[in-house]
């Protein structure tokens, strides 16, 4: 029979840590964007722009950025701080990263596990930097 936790109890133990995030309202980002979304030909997606509620919390440092699929045509990419940050690459940069893997089918794609990650790795990925940098 399986032990009933407390999830409380089980994070503390564990040393786990949960961000929150919140969709942003920052204009400069939502306009950068629709933009984005516009150049994709992904007007019609419905896009959520997600930020840490503390953009102090740097709860997972190599985590820049992701996008999941909520339903059909209806998205969240979200922004982690480390995107923010300077040196890396801008936030503009970030968001075409993942509007990237919207565009070119990427969350719909159903592939065994292993097939999956090298597919993300060998054509995935590399496709969605290209595009980030404008090519």
């Amino acid at each position: 029979m399986a032990e009933i936790i407390d999830i409380r109890e089980y994070i503390k133990e564990h040393k786990l840590e949960i961000a929150s995030f919140i969709e942003t309202e920052n204009p400069g980002l939502l306009r950068i964007l629709e933009e984005e979304k516009i150049k994709a030909g992904l007007d019609s997606a419905e896009i959520h722009l997600m930020l840490p509620e503390d953009l102090q919390d740097d709860t997972n440092p190599d985590i820049i950025a992701r996008v999941h699929k909520i339903k059909n045509n209806d998205y969240e990419i979200t922004l982690y701080p480390a995107a923010m940050k300077s040196g890396r690459r801008s936030a503009r940069s970030e968001i075409r990263h993942e509007i990237a893997h919207i565009k070119y089918g990427d969350l719909d794609r159903r592939l065994p596990g292993y097939l999956k990650r090298v597919y993300n790795l060998l054509v995935e990925e590399p496709r969605a930097k290209w595009y980030a940098k404008g090519y």
